[in-house]
């Protein structure tokens, strides 16, 4: 599978971290790390989109503040986590309706975080499956 990387026999999921380097995001990549995944940082999405190709991320972990955030990700198949500074209703009501897979306050403890994203990745595959589909159809 080329979206997955082979690692000692066990296939390890890659995710993206989008956002300044806060202690925060630091602090979250060294905990998604200590579970298996692979995980790269950058502060922009266009130095993420830049390595898409080669690297094909499973998820993308974006700060809010990122411009253009949700845009940005759109033209990729990869589940987008936005890491809202404010989370009020309405806010992730826009990044959700703006095409965000889920929408977390930073006050979201790094286990809850975690969890989502296991979620998440539990639900991906056969999203991809079925996208690959939908494209060889059209």
């Amino acid at each position: 599978m080329n979206y997955e990387m082979q690692i000692a026999g066990a296939i390890r999921r890659k995710i993206w971290i989008v956002g300044d380097a806060s202690s925060d995001l630091k602090d979250l990549r060294s905990a998604l790390v200590a579970d298996g995944f692979h995980v790269r940082f950058s502060e922009t999405p266009e130095s993420a989109l830049a390595e898409w190709r080669r690297w094909q991320f499973d998820i993308v972990i974006v700060d809010e503040t990122v411009p253009d955030v949700i845009a940005a990700f759109r033209q990729i198949s990869a589940c987008v986590v936005v890491l809202a500074r404010t989370r009020n209703r309405a806010n992730c009501i826009d990044l959700l309706d703006a095409g965000a897979d889920d929408c977390v306050g930073t006050t979201c403890s790094v286990a809850e975080l975690r969890a989502r994203i296991r979620s998440k990745l539990r639900n991906l595959s056969p999203c991809r499956t079925q996208k690959k589909m939908k494209d060889k159809t059209l």
